[in-house]
């Protein structure tokens, strides 16, 4: 069944745009939030994180996994390279597929959309595809 999804990116490149830009802004968020858990549970971990530093309290664990945004980004609005008016249909399109889960949290904050487990997935193989298109490009030209 993958593979049907993986055409799917393929034949739409703004999906893939969109995708990418949750991933990013995850990302970065979690960048801009060390310790923070990750989407699978665990912590992301600092550079001066070591093991000779004592973990937090209990309760001061707790409360970082209620407060971390554990991969969940406020819905995008604007994405480059992206018609605004496909944006709505594209995010419904990416949730059918399994590559985004949403999430309603208030009336203030709206729409939370988190990339799956698939979605993560899906985008390493599509960076790799890119990759290795770009190496034989590479070496049809020297060959040429």
């Amino acid at each position: 069944m993958v593979e049907y999804e993986w055409q799917q990116l393929r034949d739409n490149p703004d999906w893939v745009h969109v995708l990418t830009a949750y991933a990013t802004r995850a990302a970065a968020d979690r960048d801009e939030h060390p310790g923070t858990p990750n989407q699978d549970g665990s912590e992301s971990r600092t550079p001066t994180d070591s093991p000779e530093h004592s973990a937090p309290p209990p309760e001061q664990a707790k409360k970082s996994t209620k407060t971390g945004n554990e991969g969940w980004v406020c819905r995008l609005t604007k994405v480059e390279g992206v018609s605004g008016n496909h944006l709505s249909a594209i995010h419904g399109k990416l949730i059918a597929f399994g590559f985004l889960n949403f999430e309603l949290t208030s009336r203030t904050t709206g729409m939370r959309y988190q990339v799956t487990t698939l979605g993560r997935r899906i985008l390493r193989w599509l960076e790799a595809d890119a990759r290795d298109t770009d190496r034989t490009s590479d070496s049809d030209k020297r060959a040429a």
